[in-house]
């Protein structure tokens, strides 16, 4: 068996992929290893936490719609998305003839209770902050294949928004317990027989999984290393058949290895450096500039990524986003920065501590 490694953190829109559309013989389970093995896992898609949760989720549960790495959105469950002409309805018709692991069809209501119950506080979801453009009496099912999400003001990104990580559809009725044990999503994997604190967990094959041909591997291992160096070696000796993601310190040496092929995803992890807006000394917008004016980000590229990550500019969009301001990180100015402080009464600089 070959063995890859992914270097992909969005598993929503890549390595899902790979776990579907793999095209290698398997005679076994296909082994994947994340880098952050939570104590306590969650199958719940509302309530994700990590990426163990999310190795879980991502292969027992599909999304309404999927986007690349460009931003682009593309459909997944839904067949076809449409614009009114006002700007304030998107309507999503959903593919025809795909089922839930239990056998019963996906339709609209599925879909409808989905982003209900994200929205709902009971359900303590973190997406419900990410999707405050929309309320639960906004979206509607016309009929068993059509749902509409009606907002208040246009908003232009509505598809690319509801594909938040969260957004997996569960069956309507679903509950927080029954989620927590098992899965019953339309994906290629079924989660048999879920244990919250499982060192690893082996998921079937979906046999009635609506992509033909697909999965190729009877079933998936799912299990996490924190230490990067013994990742490596769990692919390296093929205890690992994919990594989500390779450390800079150890990319090198997989590099130069034969046996392993690496996919690159630009911009799928983003690193920042948060000021609280709230407390002094950055409550104050000249010494923000001023911070941002001081980092030789070009440096901090090298220095913590050992060259493999791509500069920021002044605002948290990824540089290689289509909705980003600038492409072009922002140059460094230290004369500019000490003016901006001493403005804000800093003349003799500040000290910051790093969290």
């Amino acid at each position: 068996m070959s063995r890859r490694l992914s270097s992909v953190l969005r598993l929503s829109t890549v390595a899902l992929g790979l776990l579907t559309g793999s095209a290698m013989a398997q005679d076994g389970c296909l082994k994947v290893m994340t880098f952050d093995w939570s104590a306590t896992l969650i199958s719940d898609p509302a309530r994700i936490v990590n990426n163990s949760d999310l190795l879980h989720v991502n292969a027992a549960y599909e999304p309404l719609v999927v986007f690349d790495n460009n931003f682009t959105v593309s459909p997944w469950l839904a067949d076809t998305f449409t614009q009114s002409a006002d700007g304030l309805e998107w309507t999503f018709v959903l593919k025809d003839g795909i089922t839930f692991q239990d056998g019963a069809p996906l339709t609209s209501a599925d879909v409808v209770f989905t982003y209900k119950r994200l929205l709902d506080p009971a359900t303590a979801s973190p997406a419900a902050s990410e999707l405050g453009m929309i309320t639960a009496e906004g979206i509607t099912a016309p009929d068993a294949r059509t749902v509409v999400f009606r907002t208040a003001e246009p908003v232009a990104q509505l598809p690319l928004l509801l594909a938040t990580k969260y957004a997996l559809i569960v069956r309507d009725g679903s509950t927080a317990e029954s989620l927590a044990t098992a899965s019953n999503g339309t994906g290629p994997y079924v989660i048999a027989d879920f244990k919250a604190d499982a060192p690893r967990t082996v998921l079937a094959a979906n046999p009635t999984y609506w992509q033909s041909g697909k999965p190729t591997a009877p079933c998936l291992e799912l299990s996490g290393i924190a230490d990067p160096i013994a990742r490596a070696s769990a692919i390296q000796s093929g205890d690992a058949d994919l990594l989500i993601a390779a450390d800079a310190a150890t990319l090198p040496l997989l590099q130069a290895d034969p046996g392993i092929s690496l996919l690159e995803a630009k911009g799928a992890l983003m690193m920042t450096m948060v000021m609280m807006v709230d407390q002094p000394p950055f409550d104050d917008v000249r010494v923000r500039q001023a911070l941002k004016l001081v980092v030789d980000r070009a440096a901090m590229v090298q220095l913590v990524t050992l060259g493999f990550g791509v500069p920021g500019n002044d605002n948290p969009v990824p540089p290689t986003s289509p909705l980003a301001v600038s492409d072009q990180p922002l140059p460094r100015d230290l004369d500019k920065a000490r003016a901006l402080l001493a403005e804000a009464g800093l003349a003799d600089g500040l000290t910051v501590d790093l969290w």
